[in-house]
């Protein structure tokens, strides 16, 4: 099998390290029926839910707003768990949006959702002094609903189970219909199996810099760090980033790293500034599942291709202070850090207040549950489930081979 049909032609891809796909491309992208064919209206065409406790949050949020909420303002509880619905905002800022307006010492998330998406998520708050129970506000295009579901002294006990989604693609042209349905029916003879990149939405889909931040700290580079900031912050990076923007960039001879580990201390910039981070641990966690596949497909076809990336690749390390290189992944591994000028002991920053990555491990391998697919008019209606830090836009990757900004 040829390489080349493995192979993105997206400026996109490229720079977030998304350089294969997981099955072999049988026409040639946008060649066939144009980027311009395919896309997905968002937020409308893009709603994800949250299972929590096997739970879908859509129809928790739906059951909340039809009740009447009653609120023991005597009863102190450190914990309150809300059911949000957000549309056009990031989940950082929801939650921040929510613990400023009940005066909450801090809040907690079970994940990121995309911020061009109607999404249903939890958002857990600590030590709030005022208590409500149903928040709305509406802004722009920007729309934030969140129900109180329940309150309790100790931490609440969540659990995760899945993401699940309904999306709806747009397509114009016959021949672009067919070429979905084709890829959709390969994604289905393999049990809907898919390498588990982390996706457009972790590095910010129309200006994707955050790893560039993330590398610019790791490696001291607090020039960079400034001029790539201070350039696209105000526009690109959202409301917690532009607040970032605003602390760095519009101060007079300012010392970033004294900045930085001030920042460090407050619980929202702290998240930031790691988040960071994480997306260039993430970048080096694309590079290095495309290189292993590329060297997979070369002796097998796709389906033994799985087999042998469960076997022997099931675990991939996300790159970090601590992680630990197994012989057959390390040769992979150095030729990427080499490239990027970097080792992991950067990964621990003594100059600020020893902030250190320490690495993890991510499965190689998603695999979308309950995918169900329809017709409907010149649209094509999807819903499935994945595991959570899975990613939908990866999916739709596999089956929309055009512009990723058609779809993100």
């Amino acid at each position: 099998m040829f390489l080349s049909s493995f192979l993105t032609t997206s400026l996109l891809d490229l720079v977030l390290g998304l350089q294969v796909y997981t099955y072999p491309s049988t026409y040639s992208q946008c060649e066939s029926f144009g980027c311009r064919s395919v896309w997905i209206e968002r937020p409308d065409g893009f709603v994800v839910m949250e299972n929590v406790n096997a739970v879908n949050l859509k129809e928790l949020f739906d059951k909340l707003s039809k009740s009447f909420i009653q609120i023991d303002r005597d009863v102190h509880k450190e914990y309150c768990v809300y059911i949000t619905k957000k549309q056009n905002i990031d989940s950082m800022s929801l939650g921040q949006f929510l613990k400023s307006n009940l005066s909450c010492k801090d809040f907690e998330l079970l994940g990121l959702k995309d911020a061009h998406a109607i999404a249903y998520q939890v958002v857990i708050l600590f030590g709030c002094r005022k208590l409500e129970g149903s928040i709305k506000i509406v802004s722009d295009s920007t729309v934030v609903e969140a129900y109180l579901w329940f309150c309790s002294q100790s931490k609440p006990v969540l659990v995760h189970n899945s993401n699940e989604f309904d999306i709806r693609i747009i397509v114009d042209r016959h021949d672009a219909l067919d070429n979905l349905l084709r890829a959709i029916n390969m994604l289905k003879d393999h049990d809907y199996q898919f390498l588990n990149f982390f996706g457009y939405q972790r590095f910010g889909s129309r200006r994707p810099i955050t790893h560039i931040l993330g590398k610019a700290l790791i490696k001291e580079d607090f020039d960079l760090f400034l001029k790539v900031l201070c350039r696209d912050a105000p526009k690109k990076l959202g409301v917690l980033h532009k607040s970032l923007e605003d602390r760095l960039c519009r101060a007079d001879n300012v010392r970033i790293d004294e900045e930085l580990k001030h920042l460090l201390k407050n619980s929202m910039y702290s998240r930031i500034i790691k988040l960071f981070v994480n997306a260039y641990q993430a970048y080096l966690f694309n590079r290095l599942l495309s290189k292993i596949w590329l060297s997979v497909v070369e002796t097998h076809n796709v389906r033994d291709g799985l087999h042998a990336l469960r076997e022997k690749y099931r675990y991939i390390p996300l790159p970090g202070y601590k992680i630990n290189l197994s012989e057959n992944i390390k040769r992979f591994f150095d030729e990427i850090v080499e490239t990027e000028g970097i080792d992991m002991k950067m990964f621990c920053k003594n100059r600020l207040e020893r902030l250190c990555f320490y690495g993890d491990y991510r499965e190689s391998i998603s695999k979308a549950f309950g995918f169900n697919y329809k017709t409907e008019g010149n649209a094509i209606l999807l819903s499935f489930g994945l595991p959570p830090g899975s990613y939908a836009t990866v999916l739709l990757r596999e089956i929309i081979r055009c512009n990723p900004l058609s779809y993100t």
